[in-house]
């Protein structure tokens, strides 16, 4: 069973992804690391067609909570195209 991390802002719930993907994430930003996995890959690359090819059913679900937890709380520069993740993780190396 997957677990879930819950996003809280304001008080509220405002997202729950799962944790190993919000951890995957964060040593992406924090790191740069070079393999975070197809599907994170894929979200960071902004590839909506190759992030529900290699989606389980756990992360098809949450897809909208996965972008929308990088869009509002990762930095714009480490995710959005090929070329600023594989920016990001040169310059982190």
């Amino acid at each position: 069973m997957t677990r879930f991390k819950m996003i809280v802002l304001n008080g509220e719930i405002k997202m729950s992804i799962p944790e190993d993907i919000k951890e995957s994430i964060d040593l992406h930003v924090k790191h740069g690391n070079g393999y975070v996995g197809s599907f994170v890959q894929a979200v960071l690359e902004n590839n909506l067609k190759e992030a529900f090819g290699k989606a389980d059913e756990n992360n098809r679900e949450a897809l909208f909570e996965i972008v929308s937890y990088c869009y509002n709380k990762i930095p714009a520069g480490c995710w959005g195209s090929k070329e600023n993740v594989e920016a990001w993780q040169g310059e982190l190396r």
